[in-house]
C-alpha cells in the first residue's frame, strides 16, 4: 500500500522542523533525494583493469584502530591493499596512486 501510494504522491512529504535558539527562527530541514547506486549489474569486464573494487576494513590491533583500503581487479585476481593510521581523502588519493604505480 506504502509503494503504491507513493507511486501516486499521495504522502505528505517528510521534513524536521527545529527552532534556532540564537535567532528564534523556524528551520524546516527536507532530507535529500538519494542518488541511486550505480551497480556493475550485467556488465563482465573483458580486460585486466576494466573493473577494480575497492573497499575499507578498519582493524583493531593492541588498541589501536588501523584502516586497511583494499582493491581487487575482478578479471585478473590481482589485489592490493595497504594500510593507513587514519581514514580521509588525502589518504584515499594516497591509495590510487600507489595502486595505479603497482598495477
Amino acid at each position: 500500500m506504502i509503494k503504491e501510494l507513493k507511486e501516486k504522491n499521495k504522502l505528505p512529504e517528510y521534513a524536521k522542523y527545529s527552532l534556532s535558539g540564537k535567532t528564534g527562527k523556524l528551520i524546516v530541514k527536507k532530507p535529500s533525494k538519494k542518488q541511486k547506486k550505480q551497480r556493475r549489474r550485467g556488465y563482465l569486464p573483458q580486460n585486466p583493469g576494466d573493473l577494480i573494487e575497492i573497499d575499507t576494513i578498519v582493524y583493531f590491533i593492541n588498541g589501536i584502530r588501523r584502516f586497511i583500503i583494499t582493491a581487487i581487479d575482478l578479471k585478473s585476481d590481482f589485489a592490493f591493499s595497504y594500510a593507513y593510521a587514519s581514514l580521509s581523502s588525502s589518504q584515499a588519493k594516497d591509495f590510487t596512486k600507489k595502486l595505479q604505480r603497482v598495477a
